[in-house]
């Protein structure tokens, strides 16, 4: 009886003891387990993802448009261009290019041009338009019925809208100005015939002698 109880008591004991020894090497292998995992995690987020082939199709500007419109493959350009009135905000190239990460070099918006001021119509003339005349853009200046332009006259019967690099301002180029035509000067070698002209000369409206010859 004896014997029977020491061997069962081995036993219990033995068995006791195996399973608190299968226990560590449970979790052991448990957290060797998670940590492989975790490794594995880590490694792929360090992988460096193959580069893309394509950008995906640009963001057309508004009041701009884009072409191509579609997806482009690396290296591949689209030229983007703003509507009447406007312009790359970046002042830059209207070529974009597709770059090797899958993006463009650049993203640009349209912006609307910078205007001049109302032109100030001439003397016996008006003036269209007569505003919101953006940069680059002219006027037209017409004369009211009775008057004309005097060839010689300085300015332009179109002023434009230009920027000045001096004064950083847009502003119109000079306008002409209307005469009644007996006020035009003509090329004279006849003092009797146009006496507030230079003789052999052509002199501007502008400018006409207050005197005349004798």
């Amino acid at each position: 009886g004896f014997a029977a109880r020491r061997t069962r008591a081995d036993r219990g004991g033995g068995a006791r003891g195996v399973r608190h020894e299968v226990r560590p090497h449970a979790q052991q292998l448990q957290r060797g387990r998670v940590r492989a995992r975790r490794s594995l995690r880590s490694a792929k987020r360090h992988v460096r993802a193959p580069a893309p082939h394509r950008c995906p199709p640009y963001p057309v500007p508004t009041h701009g448009a884009a072409d191509p419109s579609g997806p482009l493959r690396i290296g591949d350009q689209v030229t983007v261009t703003c509507g009447d009135g406007y312009e790359l905000g970046r002042g830059g190239s209207e070529v974009v290019t597709c770059t090797e990460d899958g993006t463009y070099d650049y993203i640009d918006e349209c912006v609307p041009l910078p205007a001049c001021p109302p032109l100030e119509p001439p003397e016996h003339g008006h003036v269209s338009p007569a505003g919101n005349v953006t940069l680059g853009r002219c006027a037209l200046i017409t004369c009211d019925e009775g008057y004309g332009f005097d060839d010689d006259d300085e300015g332009k019967k179109a002023p434009c809208c230009y920027m000045d690099v001096i004064d950083g301002v847009v502003k119109f180029e000079q306008g002409k100005r209307c005469f009644k035509p007996d006020q035009f000067c003509e090329v004279c070698s006849d003092v009797t015939v146009c006496p507030h002209c230079f003789i052999g000369h052509k002199e501007f409206a502008g400018k006409r002698r207050d005197f005349h010859f004798d």
